[in-house]
């Protein structure tokens, strides 16, 4: 056996997706970008085989015991892997988050807390310290009355009580049905009239004119008579033929609020979520521990009062307090996780944040830091666009971590657009030239140095020309009369009484690293007042002292980066409305009227057409923790989603299950006359995303593609030439041949009139606007202008005079 490492990965045949049977060698020990537009098969080659296949040589080890319960994980479509070392892959999903999960549990910080508790921690009363005490998840240390968790759900009243107005009769409650009954009552509305009667009211006065006391007997019940359950009455049960009707059981009428808790300790089902709130533990304040480990103190802290801190708290009350010799290394280890978070722009989060409320950029930078102080070498790194959300300076020093580990002996992958990473790449992998079916080939391989002087990638490089496009391009002033949306004492979160104009009728973009109120400026702040402006409920006011020039804006469409779905189900058809016309279609033709198929029959997410296995997925997956989730092809539909019997209907010789494997570019032809779905497709295809298939699971899209689809969707819809259009960071997942095509919808949008504010850090986008505001770290609006100035960036002095001298 050859005990020598291999020097390079040799991958010979790959044809996954839409790759075309290319060969390429990948050098080991390297810093590597694998640039190209989206779509092209970037993701196919670095996600699709090159990760997928470690993690299939990884379950190889396992017992088969144990490979048993996993099912069969399929190789790659590929002729041959050779080289390839231990594979590590960091993608942008959030699969693995839940409720308790925090910025603390996540980068190890508060494992390290709990020891030093354990460790170091004074208590008055004899108990013995351990690290599980302060473990929300342990026995010995959570709050017993909420798990752990630090909330409980409620029945919310807000939720239940919708029409105050009306009476009971009358609907005042949410869950009354067309026909009188109160589901959640046990009762029908008669008896439940008996009972009111009795406390000396009925079902007929308006809800806002009983007393609370009243009230409360519809809420939380009544003992002062017996009644019968059930929402059938005497009358209707004995009508019941075939049917022998049993007595009904009696006894007081427990309330709503009693009988709606009980069930949610039972079964937390969707119905009964919609009249669920969740409220801070009365036990543990929101601490999630109980009372022995909240009292436990280090330096006068609980550990509760710890994670408020935020990271760069956290250091200075490390360094401002002295230690005894058993706690050094923990507190030395904790200040080293804390410096390398600050260094990757985090360092505002708090201990305690929870999970859900990261940005996926955030939750990706996370677990960056987690594998670079792992002492790990000789393994394949594969991160997934990690510059997303990241401010230039921020992304620099990832790209400086990232290259630390390349000296560790480790091979670091990057798929990414940002044009910072891919100049300073050892190794650049292009692949392209255009997205799906036009895409798939290898245009360059080879060190960034070679790449630069290829004069003959002008014409097929989308990333060779952006490159010197971006290097070589003077942004001019830009010159307007259009009016401004001023905004006063903007003092949200970290704002410090900001004055903030936005230009009507043009692209603003908000820039900033991260902490410094992006987003408190944008999705806090100005939304909502523009929310408030029109009438739409917000749960809190935003935190300004004055607004001007906002009377022009009469619509707000909203759009972000998160998934379009969050099933396999989901996908660009259904979200964009083409599924519901194209279902119309299948169900007018001969064999669905002589089947007797509806139109329902065609719809994956209904019983009777889907295929039961996987109730419409066309896959089944299995999650693997740390190395991420699996996914199976359904061994019964082979990934078709409906039944054998569903497939028999075909329209000019294509089931339903063949339209959804169609692309759009395809779907364009094939539906060329149903004016409907052409319409859409037009949009999918015109922002770049012809290459995608209608029934491409929401799952498997990047961040970037689930955006465009989102604007895709508004594009459709009616404007009105004053409609602001609040975007968040548009240019993920986008290569820079992709963010010319974005920058085009966005003049579309601007020539009727409209407005656009994004949150954006990439410099094609900031040069193209024509109103930047760019926050400093505390909070400060640092430069407010007309966008002026030549991209220009330092880590580009060498390409330059590389540039000169050919």
């Amino acid at each position: 056996m050859n005990s020598i490492a291999p020097s390079e990965i040799i991958i010979k045949g790959a044809r996954t997706n839409n790759l075309k049977n290319i060969s390429l060698r990948i050098p080991h020990n390297k810093f590597i970008v694998v640039s190209g537009v989206s779509g092209s098969g970037k993701s196919s080659l670095i996600s699709e085989i090159i990760a997928k296949e470690g993690q299939r040589r990884y379950f190889e080890t396992l017992p088969s015991f144990a490979r048993k319960f996993l099912g069969k994980l399929n190789r790659p479509d590929v002729d041959e892997i050779e080289g390839l070392s231990p594979v590590i892959f960091i993608g942008q999903q959030t699969a693995g988050i839940h409720a308790r999960s925090t910025v603390g549990t996540m980068s190890d910080i508060y494992d390290l807390l709990r020891l030093l508790f354990a460790r170091t921690g004074t208590v008055s009363e004899n108990i013995l310290l351990s690290r599980a005490l302060f473990s929300f998840n342990s026995e010995v240390g959570k709050c017993k009355r909420c798990n752990g968790i630090g909330k409980e759900e409620q029945i919310d009243l807000n939720s239940l009580i919708i029409f105050p107005e009306k009476s009971i009769r009358e609907g005042a409650l949410a869950p009354t049905l067309p026909n009188g009954y109160i589901m959640y009552s046990q009762v029908t509305i008669e008896v439940l009239n008996k009972v009111c009667n009795a406390e000396g009211f009925n079902v007929d006065v308006p809800w806002n004119k009983l007393t609370k006391k009243q009230q409360n007997v519809i809420l939380y019940g009544s003992t002062k008579i017996k009644v019968p359950f059930g929402k059938h009455s005497l009358e209707s049960r004995l009508k019941w033929t075939g049917i022998k009707a049993k007595p009904r059981e009696e006894g007081y009428f427990k309330g709503m609020i009693p009988i709606m808790s009980d069930i949610l300790k039972r079964d937390r089902n969707a119905n009964i979520l919609k009249y669920v709130h969740a409220v801070t533990c009365d036990d543990c304040s929101g601490n999630r521990l109980n009372k022995k480990a909240l009292n436990v103190r280090v330096h006068g802290k609980s550990i509760a009062e710890i994670v408020t801190l935020e990271l760069t708290e956290l250091k200075s009350w490390i360094r401002t307090n002295s230690w005894r010799d058993v706690a050094i290394e923990i507190v030395n280890k904790i200040e080293s996780q804390v410096n390398l978070l600050e260094d990757l722009g985090l360092g505002h989060l708090t201990i305690d944040r929870s999970s859900f409320s990261l940005r996926s950029s955030e939750i990706q930078r996370i677990r960056i830091a987690n594998q670079i102080l792992t002492p790990l070498s000789s393994v394949l790194y594969i991160f997934d666009e990690p510059s997303i959300s990241l401010h230039k300076h921020e992304n620099q020093r990832l790209i400086y971590h990232f290259k630390e580990l390349v000296k560790k002996g480790n091979t670091v992958i990057v798929v990414e657009h940002n044009l910072d990473t891919i100049t300073n790449a050892d190794h650049i992998i292009d692949i392209g030239p255009k997205a799906g079916i036009n895409g798939g080939n290898l245009v360059f391989n080879g060190p960034f140095e070679e790449f630069i002087k290829q004069n003959n990638l002008k014409e097929i490089s989308p990333t060779y020309r952006a490159i010197n496009k971006v290097c070589l391009k003077e942004v001019l002033k830009k010159e307007t009369k259009n009016g401004f949306i001023h905004l006063v004492g903007c003092h949200e979160r970290n704002l410090k009484y900001i004055d903030v104009k936005f230009l009507l009728g043009k692209l603003n973009v908000v820039s900033g690293k991260s902490g410094t109120g992006k987003a408190s400026l944008v999705k806090e702040t100005l939304i909502k007042v523009i929310e408030e402006k029109l009438g739409n409920k917000t749960p809190k006011l935003p935190k300004l002292e004055s607004y001007k020039s906002i009377d022009t804006i009469d619509k707000l469409v909203y759009i972000d980066h998160t998934p379009i779905g969050k099933t396999p189900r989901s996908n660009p058809a259904t979200y964009i409305g083409l599924s519901d016309h194209i279902r119309d279609i299948y169900a007018k033709q001969p064999e669905s009227k002589l089947l007797g198929f509806t139109k329902s029959r065609f719809s994956f997410n209904n019983k009777g057409g889907r295929c039961e296995v996987c109730q419409g997925a066309g896959k089944t997956q299995i999650g693997m923790h740390f190395l991420g989730t699996i996914d199976l092809i359904c061994g019964s539909c082979n990934g078709d989603r409906f039944n054998k019997e569903t497939l028999q209907v075909t329209y000019n010789g294509l089931s339903i299950a063949d339209i959804y494997k169609l692309s759009v570019n395809d779907a364009i032809k094939f539906f060329e006359g149903h004016k409907k779905i052409i319409q859409g497709l037009f949009t999918l295809q015109e922002i770049g995303l012809g290459y995608l298939t209608l029934g491409q699971s929401s799952t498997t899209l990047s961040g970037g593609e689930a955006q465009r689809i989102k604007i895709a969707n508004q594009l459709q819809k009616k404007d009105t030439g004053n409609t602001l259009y609040a975007i968040i960071e548009p240019s993920i997942g986008l290569h820079q041949d992709d963010i010319e095509s974005l920058l085009n919808l966005f003049k579309t949008i601007q020539s009727k009139g409209n407005t656009i504010v994004c949150v954006e850090q990439n410099q094609t986008i900031i040069s193209a606007c024509e109103w930047h505001i760019e926050l400093g770290l505390l909070g400060e609006v640092k430069e407010e202008k007309f966008f002026i100035r030549v991209f220009q960036n330092p880590l580009w002095n060498t390409v330059k005079v590389k540039l000169v001298m050919k």
